[in-house]
């Protein structure tokens, strides 16, 4: 169960891959970049609306680090950097801009 769970950070699809798995069926496709930086905003969104952006801001950097697997080393630069929501659209527009 923990490897699954920290394996799924960032990667919230991996639990459908492993139930196509599980049942032998076809695995679905990778998320494209455009759903993986609409599923990253929407969850620091959400996290803020919990807790107040001051609050969720230092875990939504480490969230984000997850979101950056396979893409360009300095994007984690960017995100140890997230101190405000608007700073996530920041982020998302240089993964564009490096990709």
């Amino acid at each position: 169960g923990v490897m699954i769970g920290r394996g799924a950070l960032g990667d919230p699809w991996l639990f459908e891959q492993v139930r196509a798995a599980i049942l032998g069926e076809e695995r679905p496709p990778e998320p494209t970049l455009n759903q993986r930086m609409s599923t990253l905003r929407a969850q620091i969104y959400e996290m803020c609306e919990e807790k107040g952006e001051w609050a969720a801001m230092p875990q939504a950097r480490s969230q984000a680090m997850y979101y950056m697997k396979g893409l360009r080393a300095a994007l984690r630069r960017y995100c140890s950097m997230l101190e405000h929501f608007t700073d996530v659209d920041t982020l998302i527009d240089a993964v564009y801009k490096l990709q």
